[in-house]
């Protein structure tokens, strides 16, 4: 899925390094991002209703991932030609990619936001559906010890359960689905804290 590889194998040491290093930064780091996402989600939810709120994602999120898919990812695979392959004609290359709906593997780095529109769109379906109760009381207690633990432990052991037949490394539409039980938790938790003002007191 990467569009240039280094040809030179790292050493050992460095391998190592890289992996204590990238290991501790995917425990939290898009977690991080998807609990803001959902955190800021609330509120513009609530100032512009589901339909409005869709839409306002589909501009901000929906236009720049369909931009990288439609036009800078076939300008790198095209134009630049990082792996010296064999290509159809433009015309033929667009025609299959949007005939079979390749395109939407190709958000490369645009994933995060390709993700995010899924999500918001879900969302939105919801409170469609299912309108959301009064505005919660602000201040309401943070989670305890307890409840943080039983969270932890049901993400670990959902986790394990995608990674057994989504391991580390595979990807469906450029989605590394290993990694979605945190995203998803991650971005449910971030509407919570928004709606009870869990952050307030920081």
């Amino acid at each position: 899925d990467w569009y240039l590889m280094s040809a030179k194998e790292p050493a050992l040491p460095v391998k190592i390094g890289f992996l204590l290093w990238q290991g501790h930064l995917q425990a939290f780091f898009m977690g991080l991002l998807f609990f803001l996402a959902g955190y800021f989600a609330h509120a513009s939810l609530a100032k512009r209703g589901p339909a409005g709120f869709l839409r306002e994602r589909l501009v901000r999120l929906g236009l720049p991932t369909l931009f990288f898919m439609l036009v800078i990812h076939p300008f790198v695979l095209l134009g630049l030609n990082p792996w010296q392959a064999e290509f159809p004609p433009v015309g033929a290359y667009y025609a299959r990619s949007l005939s079979t709906g390749r395109f939407l593997s190709s958000s490369g780095p645009m994933w995060f936001a390709f993700a995010l529109l899924l999500f918001c769109a879900l969302l939105a379906a919801w409170r469609a559906l299912r309108p959301g109760p009064g505005p919660a009381a602000v201040g309401t207690p943070t989670p305890g010890a307890g409840q943080l633990w039983r969270f932890g432990a049901g993400l670990v052991l959902v986790t394990f359960l995608v990674r057994t037949v989504q391991p580390v490394g595979t990807s469906v539409m450029n989605f590394q689905l290993c990694y979605f039980p945190q995203y998803i938790a991650a971005f449910v938790v971030g509407l919570a804290a928004a709606r009870h003002g869990w952050l307030l007191p920081l």
